[in-house]
């Protein structure tokens, strides 16, 4: 079922039922995300909000009658696995040349209606707060109203995580650069945690086969992942860039031995 905005943009879907979704109603996150499942790969079952629903959402309250958004809203999660996080999809962001990886809030362990209700707004409020506003005019970012989308998805809880370059970020080379960590992957993103380093030289890309693998830098006395899962996450990385036909910065996560892709964006190299 889905559930219709304004603009034909539909205002409510779930992610794996779609091969495509528009950037310019659901944002580029939930865009790739779909983008990804439709090459065969796995994401945390979700929900997709536009930004005109987001906006309909934040002026609609949870008192309304059976036709409002919120409502439907809450059909839908009752059959989303708890618990859930809630993550901006802004217009804006993920772009080729501006990330904005950071700027927009996400907000886990959400187990009912009314806390996903919160947390839209207040990612929706955080957006348009005078400090982002201002941090985005600095940087050209845009001119005009944020349109802020929301991805409302199953929160795994993941036996390791992490990022994946499928060019290396640092030196350009034409090589996947793989950062493992213990657990979920936020101090990773963030900055705060060391991880493991792997690099995967690119003239295994052309066949599919990955025999060389170089270890950068280890926190401990052997890699935290196997060979067979750093293959996996390279080729991931390889069929992600040819999909999308640029360098792409991949956000991953083991869970139940599989590997699920969390978030994939153009790659922007300094």
């Amino acid at each position: 079922m889905t559930i219709t905005a304004s603009n034909n943009c539909a205002g409510l879907v779930w992610l794996h039922e779609h091969q495509h979704l528009s950037k310019n109603c659901f944002g580029s996150k939930a865009s790739n995300l779909v983008g990804a499942i439709s090459i065969g790969l796995k994401i945390p079952l979700g929900i997709a909000l536009s930004a005109d629903a987001v906006s309909l959402i934040v002026e609609i309250s949870p008192k309304k009658d059976n036709e409002s958004l919120f409502d439907m809203l809450s059909t839908y999660l009752e059959d989303l696995p708890k618990p859930w996080i809630i993550r901006s999809s802004s217009l804006e962001e993920d772009s080729p040349t501006k990330a904005l990886s950071g700027v927009f809030n996400s907000i886990g362990n959400i187990v009912s209606i009314e806390m996903a209700h919160q947390a839209i707004h207040e990612i929706y409020i955080h957006a348009h707060s005078s400090r982002i506003l201002k941090y985005l005019d600095k940087t050209s970012t845009y001119t005009t109203k944020i349109k802020m989308g929301i991805l409302i998805q199953h929160m795994i809880n993941p036996m390791f995580s992490g990022v994946a370059f499928s060019k290396n970020p640092i030196s350009g080379a034409n090589e996947v650069l793989i950062e493992v960590a213990k657990g979920a992957n936020e101090a990773l993103v963030n900055g705060k945690l060391i991880p493991d380093t792997i690099v995967v030289p690119c003239q295994n890309k052309k066949d599919g086969l990955v025999d060389d693998i170089e270890i950068v830098r280890l926190q401990g006395k052997k890699p935290l992942l196997s060979f067979q899962e750093l293959k996996s996450i390279a080729r991931i990385a390889w069929v992600l860039e040819d999909h999308f036909r640029l360098p792409q910065d991949i956000e991953w996560a083991i869970h139940n031995d599989e590997i699920f892709i969390l978030q994939t964006r153009p790659l922007c190299l300094k």
